[in-house]
């Protein structure tokens, strides 16, 4: 246990200095989240496990997987924007493997042109957005588990087109007293290089993160609390959730999402199929707020 905890540190210490970022909007996309019940309890899901969005949040989560799950999402979102995510987990024996797919975009984009030394619209065009995460996670006993995710990203705006990797690295502990503590490190070396005259490349920032999850009152409320860092701000970033089960199948969940309010529920067990709901309350003078719909499946 010593050495996994020791291992962990050292990825998580040095991955920050790798790094080097020029703008913490650089596909932004990828900051958005997976799985309703995720974002209902605000992001915070560091220290959280088996549950399928754990491959986009710390792939060591995936390890408690125990059958293969699937989970889609739909998002229902202002401005003519789309936001969309599949994860699909399959363990085997004491590795497991997951496949995280995000796709987000934007239409109707107003396209200017300069005429006559004015600028004018002409017409429209589109931003897209994909990323492809394969993680890998295994454990090391009942109580530590480390995962990794490679990454490819493609994008397009308008005429132009991207393409680009990266890499995520995670640790998960079970502690005392239904406590679990997680350590993710998003983004240790992520990029896309646009197929422009200027070779424009994007990095994206790391994120660091630290996250505790603490099960309590016969394991029907869970508590959880994440913190962390993007490799060139000097903001510290704060996500907390609650998940509070109602008998064996419902549960209503809420969270705050580094200040934006969340809150979500939740039926399981329904035959094999889980119905998961998110409502993220980003704006509401600009009714920017978003839905998020996730229907899994467990085989």
């Amino acid at each position: 246990m010593k050495k996994i905890i020791l291992i962990a540190a050292g990825i998580l210490a040095s991955a920050l200095p790798l790094a080097a970022a020029d703008s913490v909007d650089a596909l932004s996309y990828l900051r958005v989240g997976a799985g309703s019940r995720a974002m209902s309890m605000g992001s915070a899901f560091t220290g959280m496990s088996g549950d399928v969005a754990s491959g986009y949040y710390n792939p060591a989560g995936i390890a408690s997987v125990k059958t293969l799950s699937v989970d889609m999402m739909y998002g229902v979102m202002s401005n003519d924007r789309s936001y969309n995510y599949l994860g699909v987990v399959y363990p085997l024996s004491n590795q497991v493997f997951a496949l995280t797919v995000l796709n987000a975009g934007v239409s109707g984009i107003p396209k200017t042109v300069a005429k006559d030394g004015n600028p004018i619209e002409d017409g429209t065009f589109t931003s897209a957005n994909n990323a492809a995460i394969i993680s890998w996670a295994g454990s090391f006993d009942d109580t530590a588990s480390a995962g990794i995710n490679t990454k490819v990203f493609m994008s397009s705006l308008d005429n132009a087109s991207a393409i680009g990797c990266g890499v995520d690295a995670g640790a998960k502990f079970g502690l005392r007293y239904n406590l679990d503590a997680g350590l993710a490190i998003q983004d240790i070396y992520s990029f896309v290089q646009w197929d422009t005259a200027s070779d424009a490349k994007d990095v994206v920032p790391a994120v660091i993160k630290a996250g505790l999850a603490w099960k309590i009152l016969e394991e029907k409320l869970t508590l959880a609390g994440d913190i962390g860092k993007v490799a060139d701000s000097n903001d510290i970033k704060y996500n907390l959730g609650a998940e509070y089960l109602i008998g064996e199948s419902f549960a209503v969940r809420a969270g705050i999402d580094e200040g934006n309010i969340a809150a979500g529920f939740g039926v399981k067990n329904i035959s094999m199929m889980n119905l998961d709901y998110a409502l993220r309350f980003d704006d509401l003078d600009k009714n920017s707020n978003r839905h998020f719909i996730t229907v899994g499946l467990n085989f």
